[in-house]
């Protein structure tokens, strides 16, 4: 019997219905190829590659005591947006493979100023490291200018008003918070109001601990609430 296996994959935490890419399974001479997404296939007990286009993603082991199970494999995919003051020609965004590196892009040009290099916190603390620093989480780097230049504003490519709705859900062990402007309050409180713990949104796409017990929490920023059902899993 085989081990019947799928791929689930996941951008910036929501579920990709990708139908751009196919997939392919190899053990020694032993290989399903152009597997489309979605496709489950059924694997013989071994150690399996498997790869999305050209790029091995995953080892995936069946093993004997597993025959007859259906397992599954996630890639995870992360968004990369690029900010800095108004008026600047910004990169375009960047989507990459979870743990992964994503491409330098051109040092950004504005009058008079002297680039300082792209920060992923708001305060400029720490320079992102292109070639060695793995993206592990959807976020945004920032421009940075020498001190003294004269700039203004701050502009973030689909993020610039943060207007979309706050978003709250449980995915992958983790409680995600979306749609809030960096530097935002929020909390997290039991369904009958009780405050469990304070978080200051540092990201617009944000994930922290879930509470200990498994049940319904209400996420509070600002004046939107939502509720959240966190499993024991």
């Amino acid at each position: 019997m085989a081990q019947s296996n799928a791929i689930n994959v996941y951008k910036d935490g929501r579920f990709w219905n990708r139908t751009d890419e196919t997939y392919k399974y190899v053990k020694g001479d032993t290989i399903y190829s152009n597997l489309a997404f979605g496709r489950s296939v059924g694997l013989d007990t071994g150690m399996w590659k498997i790869f999305e286009g050209s790029e091995q993603r995953a080892l995936f082991q069946v093993s004997n005591f597993s025959v007859g199970y259906v397992g599954s494999v996630t890639f995870y995919y992360y968004t990369v947006r690029f900010a800095g003051p108004a008026g600047l020609k910004l990169p375009d965004s960047q989507i990459v493979f979870g743990n992964n590196h994503i491409a330098k892009p051109v040092d950004p040009q504005l009058s008079g100023c002297t680039f300082a290099g792209w920060y992923p916190d708001s305060a400029g603390t720490a320079q992102w490291d292109f070639p060695n620093n793995p993206v592990l989480k959807t976020m945004t780097l920032r421009a940075k200018f020498a001190s003294g230049c004269p700039v203004s504003g701050i502009q973030i490519p689909g993020r610039e008003n943060h207007s979309a709705p706050m978003r709250a859900y449980f995915l992958n062990h983790l409680l995600w918070i979306e749609g809030c402007k960096p530097g935002t309050q929020a909390q997290i409180l039991d369904i009958q109001g009780n405050l469990k713990v304070n978080i200051l949104i540092t990201d617009d796409h944000q994930a922290i601990s879930v509470p200990s017990h498994a049940g319904l929490y209400l996420v509070r920023a600002g004046k939107e609430t939502r509720m959240v059902a966190v499993s024991g899993e």
